[in-house]
């Protein structure tokens, strides 16, 4: 059963039906992604920025549809900044630089808290053998 909610966008009251905003809001919307769509078509290899600027369609909605993968799967890829750095890459969330970054940053992590393991492992076998010759 449709559950009536406020637009996100506008504020008006709607049935949520599986759109997540009213249906002005959803026809809107539409028409910004497909003015996106014609813009990459004709221009390829652009970045977030070019769309903004040459469309008037909010940088939200242009990361939306980076996000759910639009450009993905057409040949005209699109340019969008890492998560991390902010350098332009055309898939996942952060560039190569900063993805092994955050490994080299978890590989530490975990080398420094095996360590006090192993130091502990190495004190129970002393007090172990002590023990025995007791």
């Amino acid at each position: 059963m449709p559950v009536p909610k406020n637009c996100p966008h506008c504020g008006k009251l709607y049935l949520e039906v599986g759109h997540k905003m009213c249906l002005d809001c959803f026809t809107v919307e539409q028409e910004m992604e497909q003015r996106v769509m014609e813009y990459v078509r004709e221009n390829r290899q652009v970045n977030v920025k070019d769309i903004v600027d040459n469309t008037g369609v909010k940088e939200r909605l242009v990361i939306k549809m980076i996000r759910e993968g639009r450009f993905m799967q057409s040949e005209y890829p699109v340019a969008y900044p890492c998560e991390s750095c902010g350098e332009p890459i055309f898939h996942g969330k952060v560039c190569r630089k900063c993805s092994e970054k955050f490994m080299d940053e978890v590989a530490k992590l975990n080398a420094a808290n095996a360590q006090p393991q192993n130091a502990n492992r190495h004190s129970m076998a002393m007090m172990r053998d002590s023990d025995k010759r007791k």
